[in-house]
């Protein structure tokens, strides 16, 4: 959004004192000379230019916003035959477990339950590297008040999921990386424990990552892609945009960087998927600036839009994955070819992130299953859904396969 103060910038601004009241018996005023003229002339000149471009800023926003809207009707229309304002928010949310953090129980109850697998816990550790069970004892230590992350850490532990398979880049498993992400040097106003905390919730249970109240969907949904496949390749990232140098390189060769004002846009998310979904928006929004003040894409300082089309969304996968997608606009006459590829893909093991329309826009999930009249994905809002195959079909706008 475009903030111009030419006013701040006049040279030529009058002082902000009131005139002195005139009485009928106060004497003439002199007569302005040359200079004082001039100052009139320019300080005149300036409040009219400064009023056409306040004008035409607001002209312009207005414009965008209605062009916008505008051009999604007639892209409905044009490709699906019809413009329907609102779609609804959201499937039949079959599996909608707590967001990180977000304690259900007591932590006496939870903490009985961890006390019940100690021997589990202690069998399962022994099985690591010396090296590892370090590092297992130590997050422990640094997550030690928060309960549902010690759970969560535990349980990634008894069931086989620490070390973990390596990062697609470095070879760090998710053990090591998070172990290095606890000892490494953190970007001003991050908390380390807090960080480290979500983020073993985050990959012991990809579906609690929420995009919450942000247009970020295609980065989020694409984040939940990856910590399912590859949980060490997430905690890479995160880890790379905490550092002071708030860079990562990414799987495809591309540099994400850490938005400079992260801080003042958390919002309701945890600080790993903060960090990883405004800088993976910034990449993909290609030529474009991401505002992550006010969540929009924008160019010469105005905003143009929220959230990222089907292209950008093509640029975040192929580089996280390190694999190319075939990014497909769906429309009538392709979607049933589009509806059988993705029961075909699912069934054999792929996920496929797709966009629906949603609401009155468009929602980025990632598609796990087609069967028994229903399709299943998940959903950046922290959730699995299931939607009736034939909704879904008239949903569904655009499908990324590999």
């Amino acid at each position: 959004m475009i903030n111009v103060n030419l006013q701040a910038l006049n040279p030529f601004r009058r002082s902000g004192e009131p005139e002195a009241t005139k009485s009928a018996s106060a004497a003439p005023p002199e007569s302005p000379n040359l200079l004082e003229r001039s100052k009139d002339f320019f300080v005149d000149t300036w409040e009219s230019t400064r009023k056409a471009v306040d004008d035409a800023v607001g002209v312009g926003k207005d414009l965008v916003n209605q062009g916008a809207q505008k051009g999604r009707e007639v892209v409905e229309e044009t490709l699906w035959g019809e413009y329907k304002k609102d779609w609804g928010q959201h499937g039949d949310r079959y599996d909608n477990p707590a967001d990180a953090n977000y304690q259900t129980e007591r932590s006496a109850t939870i903490e009985a339950r961890i006390a019940s697998r100690s021997d589990a816990e202690a069998q399962a550790l022994s099985k690591l590297s010396t090296v590892d069970q370090v590092r297992y004892k130590s997050l422990l230590t640094l997550i030690d008040a928060d309960v549902p992350s010690k759970e969560a850490f535990q349980l990634m532990l008894i069931n086989g999921r620490l070390p973990g398979e390596p990062a697609l880049v470095g070879g760090g498993t998710v053990l090591a990386n998070l172990a290095a992400l606890a000892d490494q040097k953190l970007a001003p106003g991050l908390d380390r424990a807090y960080l480290v905390s979500d983020l073993i919730q985050e990959v012991a249970n990809p579906v609690i990552i929420n995009q919450k109240d942000k247009n970020t969907c295609v980065a989020t949904s694409s984040v939940m892609d990856l910590a399912l496949r590859n949980p060490a390749e997430m905690v890479r990232l995160v880890a790379g945009l905490a550092s002071e140098t708030g860079k990562v390189k990414l799987a495809g060769g591309k540099t994400i960087t850490r938005e400079p004002k992260w801080n003042e846009t958390l919002g309701e998310r945890t600080q790993s998927i903060h960090l990883i979904s405004a800088a993976l928006m910034e990449m993909g929004n290609g030529v474009f600036a991401y505002d992550d003040v006010n969540d929009k894409n924008k160019a010469l300082g105005i905003g143009l839009y929220e959230g990222l089309f089907h292209i950008g969304a093509n640029r975040i996968l192929s580089q996280i994955h390190d694999r190319k997608y075939d990014a497909i606009v769906v429309h009538r006459k392709n979607v049933d070819k589009v509806m059988s590829r993705l029961a075909l893909e699912t069934a054999d093991g792929k996920r496929v992130p797709a966009g629906l329309a949603w609401g009155s826009g468009g929602h980025q999930i990632v598609v796990e299953g087609v069967k028994d009249g229903q399709v299943y994905y998940l959903n950046p809002h922290g959730n699995r859904e299931r939607m009736p195959e034939a909704e879904f079909q008239q949903r569904l706008r655009s499908a990324h396969f590999y």
